[in-house]
């Protein structure tokens, strides 16, 4: 992070941005009407719908590699074993608008962030032998809270634009998702990353530098330095690897649970009436 090219980089986008803003505002038809995030509906929409792709995306880019180099899963099974996310949308989300039109879409979306919340902080004691069904069972709880979050904060994003700016709605509705996308795998890697690295740091000390480098690069390097090294020396580093993998990963569960929360608190208090597609 404290690189040059790191820092240059950030701030030759963050000029990039202000520039854009200023353009589109300064334009009688922009592309990007800027001005609808002071709906508050939108704004929240827009919000919740970014940050769960973020968790969405982030969650499962790092469940897949817990999966196939912590607990040995092929490729193949490494996919289907977070399959039940995708089974608990499909079932559950065909349902939430009938809950929605009873309770109200914002209230739907704060019990789907405090349900995602209760599965990111069920995955922080996770360890690399803990039951695949364990992880399985909170896979379900954490796609329900999925199904509950995403079609009522479309609504709410589309509900509150006007009629002739709707597929301006629609493209944002559709670019928070890829924003979300985008952020979640390369901030939660990122964060992983970090945190993989610090805890990986005492079982490197008498590797060699390309034997170190090649294990804090990823924990299939470390498992391919303990391939290299066999014996209890390479049993040990590859057991100490899944160990840091999966402290990394609760650190993560963490951190995405303090985000559904926040999100849920912000949905409460912008929350909308059953009958009613403005502020309660």
């Amino acid at each position: 992070w404290s690189d040059r090219v790191t820092i240059s980089a950030l701030a030759v986008s963050a000029m990039v941005i202000a520039v854009f803003a200023w353009w589109e505002l300064r334009r009688p038809t922009p592309m990007l009407e800027l001005r609808l995030f002071r709906i508050t509906p939108f704004t929240v929409g827009a919000m919740t719908l970014t940050i769960t792709y973020l968790m969405i995306f982030g969650f499962q880019f790092l469940s897949v590699q817990y999966l196939q180099s912590v607990k040995g899963f092929s490729p193949l099974r490494g996919g289907l074993g977070v399959i039940p996310v995708s089974i608990t949308i499909s079932l559950l989300a065909p349902r939430t608008g009938r809950l929605a039109l009873r309770y109200g879409g914002s209230r739907v979306v704060v019990a789907g962030l405090l349900v995602m919340a209760t599965a990111l902080l069920s995955f922080t004691v996770v360890v690399p032998n803990t039951p695949y069904l364990y992880f399985a069972v909170f896979l379900v709880v954490f796609g329900a809270g999925i199904a509950l979050i995403v079609a009522p904060s479309t609504t709410a994003i589309m509900s509150s634009v006007p009629r002739e700016q709707a597929g301006m709605g629609s493209a944002m509705n559709d670019a928070t998702r890829e924003v979300g996308t985008a952020l979640g795998i390369a901030v939660v890697g990122t964060l992983h990353a970090l945190v993989y690295r610090s805890q990986l740091r005492t079982g490197l000390r008498t590797l060699s530098d390309d034997a170190a480098a090649k294990a804090r690069s990823a924990i299939s390097g470390a498992h391919r330095v303990g391939s290299d090294l066999g014996g209890d020396a390479g049993r040990a580093l590859s057991t100490h690897a899944d160990h840091a993998f999966t402290s990394a990963l609760r650190v993560v569960d963490i951190a995405l649970a303090c985000a559904a929360l926040a999100m849920a608190i912000m949905n409460w208090r912008y929350r909308t009436r059953p009958d009613s597609d403005g502020p309660a």
